[in-house]
Order: C-alpha cells, then sequence, then structure tokens
C-alpha cells in the first residue's frame, strides 16, 4: 500500500505562521514607538507588552519597554526588562547602556558589590550579632 504523503500545507505552516507573528508584533512595537516619541508612556508599554506577548524572543522590544519604565521611574521592572533583552541579544546597546545607568551592569564580573567581595550576600546577613 502507499504511503501518504504529508500535506504541503502542514510542511509551510510553521514559517509562515512565524513570519504573520512577527510582523503582527512589529506593528503593536511601531506602534508603542510612536507612543513613546509622544510621552504616552502607559499606551507606549501596552503595545510593547502586546508585542511582546505574540513574540517574546525579541530583544529590543523588552530594551524599548525597559525604557518606558525608566521613564515612569519603575527602576525594577526596566531592569528586568533589559537583562531580558540581553539574554535575547547579549549585543543589545540600549539595554546594555540603560542597565549600566540604573546601577546593574550587564554582566556579573564587572560588578563592584562589597557585601558579596566580603564572603557573599548571606554570610553578611548571618553574621549579624557575631563579634569579629
Amino acid at each position: 500500500t502507499p504511503q501518504p504523503k504529508p500535506e504541503p500545507s502542514k510542511l509551510n505552516e510553521t514559517p509562515v505562521a512565524e513570519k504573520v507573528k512577527e510582523e503582527q508584533a512589529r506593528s503593536f512595537y511601531s506602534i508603542g514607538l510612536d507612543f513613546m516619541r509622544r510621552n504616552q508612556l502607559d499606551k507606549a508599554i501596552d503595545n510593547f507588552k502586546q508585542a511582546i506577548g505574540i513574540k517574546s524572543d525579541i530583544a529590543e522590544f523588552h530594551s524599548q519597554l525597559g525604557l518606558a519604565y525608566k521613564n515612569k521611574n519603575w527602576v525594577g521592572m526596566a531592569q528586568s526588562e533589559f537583562k531580558l533583552a540581553l539574554k535575547f541579544n547579549p549585543q543589545d546597546n540600549v539595554a546594555k547602556k540603560n542597565l549600566s545607568n540604573l546601577g546593574t551592569g550587564a554582566s556579573d564580573s564587572g560588578k563592584k558589590s562589597e557585601p558579596e567581595s566580603k564572603g557573599g550576600l548571606f554570610s553578611n546577613l548571618f553574621r549579624f550579632g557575631k563579634k569579629k
């Protein structure tokens, strides 16, 4: 008996679907950029989140959302987005620059952190009350 051939539409479905998803995501991203230019941060954030919801692995989406959060002084959320951007693209200059400006280096190797340099954060926490 002849083997059934895979349907041609099934073979091309994934790349086409991915391209459509990316186009949709980029349209939300571009609307978000327009709102950023007009300093309408809440609307920009909503659009960047929509873009990320559709396609979450694009660094620039996260770095722009981080900038919007930074402009609202939501530092912790901004840092999280910049770190995500660097996860997807370690060369993302927007994320690198803004992470270092917020006081968190893009890499742990260059950080100067006094508690960690003397035995780690937790050893200092539990040293409280002990004689040195």
